[in-house]
């Protein structure tokens, strides 16, 4: 598949660590940011520190979404 720039990305759905699904649908119309992390990574907790500092700022313009990166990790 081949993503277009400018335009809406394909929707998917992730599910979280409870089961529940993050739908990318769900949030038509907003800036939405995939996080992929991990605490074995020196770099994620500034990059996380950094994200929530501009996630305050954007308030409800932009939906960011965690996934742990590692398998090790819950």
């Amino acid at each position: 598949m081949m993503l277009i720039a400018n335009q809406p990305a394909p929707s998917f759905a992730l599910p979280d660590l409870s089961g529940n699904f993050f739908r990318l649908n769900e949030y038509r119309g907003k800036i939405v940011i995939v996080n992929f992390w991990s605490c074995e990574c020196p770099h994620s907790a500034r990059t996380d520190a950094a994200l929530l500092s501009a996630l305050a700022m954007w308030k409800d313009e932009v939906v960011a979404v965690w996934v742990a990166s590692n398998r090790n990790e819950h």
